[in-house]
């Protein structure tokens, strides 16, 4: 045998052995690889859970916020429209009472006053 021989006979050895290796662990590398994609994707949904998450809490404290503001305007306007309806009772009390001859005792319509 020559050194070329043996070379070659190293080389084909040393294949055969990567072949083998690459047989015998070919399941174990291709379920580890599609753990760590499953483990990357989970990572990403769970990010992408949390962004939404963080958005909806940010949307719902400015709905919140408005209804707050919504309330105090509606409160705002009760007053005023109470307000209005105890001026509106009085003005026309005072029509009521309104006398259209003045000074005199022939007071038209009668009243206390």
């Amino acid at each position: 045998m020559n050194v070329y021989e043996i070379i070659a006979l190293c080389g084909g050895l040393t294949g055969l052995i990567g072949l083998a290796g690459f047989i015998l662990f070919y399941k174990q590398t291709k379920r580890i690889k599609n753990a760590e994609a499953e483990k990357s994707e989970l990572d990403n949904f769970e990010r992408q859970i949390d962004r939404y998450e963080s958005r909806l809490h940010s949307r719902d404290q400015k709905v919140d916020a408005i209804y707050i503001e919504l309330r105090q305007e509606q409160e705002k306007y009760l007053v005023l429209l109470e307000q209005y309806n105890k001026l509106k009772v009085e003005h026309k009390l005072l029509e009521v009472k309104r006398c259209e001859v003045r000074g005199c005792k022939d007071r038209q319509p009668p009243s206390d006053f």
